[in-house]
């Protein structure tokens, strides 16, 4: 019982510190889009448990089918200093009909054969975003280069998840184990997006200039959705069976004569909230009650400042509610307990403030 307080002392202190940092340092960032996940559980297919903290991200057989299942571990998402090997990798977000998203910031998931360091395998990431589908003619950049090194190395998170192969079926069958552990991996990209729909286009380099994969989504029991469509650039290769050029990122399946699958990325993109910039409505902003059960009002003592709109994102930095204000309180019964960071926005400016929920 002491150690479990003390566990807990020690996770509330933690979680302070993290949101003292969020609120004082230049900025923090916060989720605006996810494009899926790629977690599988606790336990394999063939019944063997994630090492204590981790799950595994395992390849997929559609339900009901024994006998084929998804072969790819990952994507070949890299360039050598040579520039000899070079792969891109691009996939689709929306932006909805009457938003504007400030970007800061994406992230990505990769992970390098049997590597053991305790920090990402890699040392360089490049960015760009297309207003269409790069493969196409028709679209254009809208943003960022495939020269620029926009890698954030101090933003990166271990993700606690194996990546592994099917653990049923295979020629051999693999019994799950460590050798692929994912990272999350941030490159910072700013720019100003309208409504509309993009493609994100990135690469990495090796920190020792091999291989680097992206590790696909994953949903239990599929080997794809109708919806998925990644794609993946051969720019340059020395083999000389390889087209190069853009085509559709699948996974040919196993065995040989499984069909292939369009496959899709996860990655996610983040905005910056202002943390530092201490004004007049800043100052004038006044959350009550704090702590608060179910719900909590926002005043600001300067006639010349309306409420416009409400976020409230938790410590990890996602956007868990959004409201229209409307000089009433906000109903905060559905939040888990805990602490969290409210972004308060009339006009041009923003109050960024920190509240408990009990």
């Amino acid at each position: 019982m002491k150690t479990n307080m003390l566990l807990q002392k020690s996770f509330t202190l933690k979680l302070q510190i993290v949101l003292v940092v969020m609120l004082f340092s230049s900025n923090f960032y916060a989720q605006l889009y996810t494009n899926g996940n790629f977690s599988t559980g606790l336990t394999s297919s063939s019944g063997v448990t994630a090492p204590t903290g981790y799950t595994w991200s395992e390849a997929q057989s559609d339900t009901g089918n024994t006998t084929e299942c998804n072969r790819s571990a990952g994507f070949a998402a890299y360039f050598n200093t040579a520039g000899t090997t070079s792969f891109q990798l691009a996939d689709d977000f929306v932006v909805p009909d009457g938003e504007q998203w400030d970007i800061a910031s994406f992230d990505f998931f990769i992970h390098q054969n049997s590597y053991t360091g305790t920090v990402p395998p890699i040392d360089q990431m490049r960015i760009q975003i297309w207003n269409g589908d790069p493969s196409l003619p028709t679209s254009t950049v809208v943003a960022g280069d495939m020269t620029t090194n926009v890698y954030d190395p101090v933003n990166f998170e271990n993700t606690f998840i194996y990546r592994i192969p099917s653990s049923l079926l295979g020629s051999p069958v693999v019994t799950p184990n460590t050798n692929r552990k994912v990272w999350k991996v941030r490159g910072n990209l700013i720019t100003t997006l309208n409504s509309g729909t993009y493609w994100v286009v990135y690469q990495f380099h090796s920190s020792t200039d091999t291989s680097i994969f992206a590790t696909p989504i994953t949903v239990v029991g599929s080997r794809g959705l109708p919806s998925w469509n990644a794609k993946q650039n051969f720019v340059a290769n020395t083999s000389p069976t390889v087209v190069l050029g853009w085509a559709n990122m699948v996974d040919i399946g196993y065995p040989d004569t499984a069909p292939d699958v369009q496959q899709e990325l996860p990655f996610i993109i983040n905005e910056a909230v202002l943390g530092n910039v201490e004004n007049d409505f800043t100052s004038s902003v006044v959350l009550y009650p704090n702590p608060a059960t179910n719900e909590i009002s926002i005043s600001t003592s300067l006639n010349s400042y309306e409420i416009d709109t409400v976020e409230i994102f938790d410590t990890a930095g996602r956007k868990v509610k959004f409201v229209e204000y409307n000089n009433t309180s906000i109903n905060i019964s559905d939040l888990a307990t805990g602490s969290y960071v409210i972004k308060v926005k009339s006009g041009v400016d923003t109050a960024v403030k920190q509240f408990t929920k009990e």
